[in-house]
C-alpha cells in the first residue's frame, strides 16, 4: 500500500486515534480482500476476543519452540565473499548490516518455516481452535490470487 494511501486514512481519522483494527478494515473493504460483498468473509472481522486468554502465572515464556532460523551454508559464505568484493572494489554500494539470513532461500526451507510457523501457532491450544476454522481465510496463496485476480499487488 502507498504511504499516500496511509496517509489520506490517517488524515480523516477523528481525534487522530489511529486504530490497527479500523486501519485493517479500510484495507480489507477498499482491495475487497476475505469479504463476502460488503460483510467480512466467515461474519466476523476477527477472533480476537476468542483468542484472548492471559499467559499462564509464573512461567518466563508460552513454551513455544523457538522461531525458525536460516542454517547458513557455504553459498551463503560465497555470496557474501562476492557482495563483499564488489562493495570493496566500488561496483555496488550497500546500506544495512550484513547478517545471518532471516529468510528461507530454498523449498525444503520455506516448508520448514512453515512447519514451525504452525507449530508455534497451535503450541497454545486456546488459539489453535479459531485459526483451525478459519483455513479457508487464512491460506495465503487464496488470499494471494484473490489479488492478483484483481490485477492489484499484495497489501
Amino acid at each position: 500500500m502507498p504511504r499516500e494511501d496511509f496517509a489520506a486514512w490517517a488524515a480523516k481519522r477523528r481525534g487522530g486515534a489511529l486504530r490497527l483494527e479500523d486501519f485493517y478494515r479500510w484495507v480489507r473493504r477498499s482491495h475487497d480482500l476475505l469479504m463476502d460483498g460488503g460483510e467480512p468473509a466467515g461474519g466476523r472481522w476477527n477472533f480476537d476476543r476468542d483468542n484472548r486468554e492471559p499467559p499462564p502465572r509464573g512461567r518466563p515464556t508460552l513454551g513455544a519452540p523457538p522461531p525458525w532460523t536460516a542454517r547458513e551454508d557455504g553459498i551463503d559464505e560465497e555470496v557474501r565473499r562476492d557482495l563483499d568484493a564488489w562493495e570493496r572494489a566500488g561496483d555496488v554500494s550497500f546500506t544495512g548490516r550484513d547478517g545471518p539470513r532471516l529468510f528461507p532461500a530454498s523449498r525444503a526451507e520455506a516448508l520448514a518455516f512453515l512447519h514451525r510457523h504452525r507449530e508455534r501457532l497451535s503450541h497454545n491450544q486456546r488459539m489453535a481452535r479459531p485459526v483451525a476454522g478459519l483455513d479457508r481465510l487464512t491460506d495465503l496463496p487464496e488470499l494471494l490470487e484473490q489479488v492478483r485476480r484483481r490485477g492489484r499487488s499484495a497489501p
